[in-house]
């Protein structure tokens, strides 16, 4: 669909910004929802790249995060993954929030995206991502859910570990420390959760100079 999609692009002589946006959108809604492996989208922070690259070519999903969880100096993330989950009827939970169109902010973003991958193999949960982002990568990787990376992403502006607000117990202190020493974050999201925190959550991480690179996935 992609393929077809960019060449109508070379044939029709003048579109606009948000016609091209919404066939991508309309695109990414009817490959989540039908293919058997998952579609994944991929910012990286300062590429220069005009429009997306499309990539139809099966890749599992080791090879998707060897290429793009890259960590520098300059970035406190070098990585965050959101990944969607089912809804309560085990339909793909991201392809009925875009194809609703209730992810306004993530949809004028796509256009910006360094590469649109149709097909990843491998994309099971969170864990498995984890898992697979751990064996590809030498810096810690924390699974978390959409409220921790808002935290966390609020908290790297703080300079002090006194500024940040106590934790109530030992387990909460123990989270914490986990997540603030996190390179790599897993954002397990529940489709079934806020629209629109889901959609400003992810749009943030793009925009955030601290974090290196941003995947969606289902």
């Amino acid at each position: 669909f992609f393929s077809c999609l960019s060449a109508q692009y070379d044939t029709i002589p003048i579109q606009t910004t948000t016609m091209k946006i919404t066939a991508i959108a309309t695109g990414i809604a009817i490959t989540l929802g039908f293919a058997s492996a998952a579609p994944a989208i991929v910012w990286k922070n300062g590429s220069s790249t005009s429009s997306p690259s499309h990539i139809s070519e099966r890749i599992n999903s080791r090879s998707l995060l060897s290429t793009s969880i890259r960590g520098d100096d300059s970035s406190a993330l070098a990585a965050v993954v959101f990944l969607v989950g089912r809804d309560a009827d085990g339909s793909e939970g991201l392809a009925n929030l875009a194809s609703s169109g209730k992810l306004p902010q993530v949809q004028n973003k796509y256009g910006v995206a360094d590469s649109i991958l149709h097909h990843v193999d491998g994309v099971e949960s969170s864990r498995s991502i984890a898992r697979d982002a751990r064996d590809n990568f030498d810096g810690k990787v924390v699974e978390v859910t959409l409220g921790e990376f808002n935290r966390k992403l609020a908290s790297i502006a703080q300079t002090t570990l006194d500024e940040a607000p106590k934790a109530s117990n030992k387990a909460e202190q123990k989270r914490r420390r986990e997540i603030s020493e996190a390179d790599v974050l897993v954002v397990s999201v529940n489709p079934s959760d806020d629209a629109s925190s889901i959609d400003s959550s992810i749009v943030a991480a793009i925009d955030s100079s601290s974090v290196k690179n941003v995947i969606l996935s289902s």
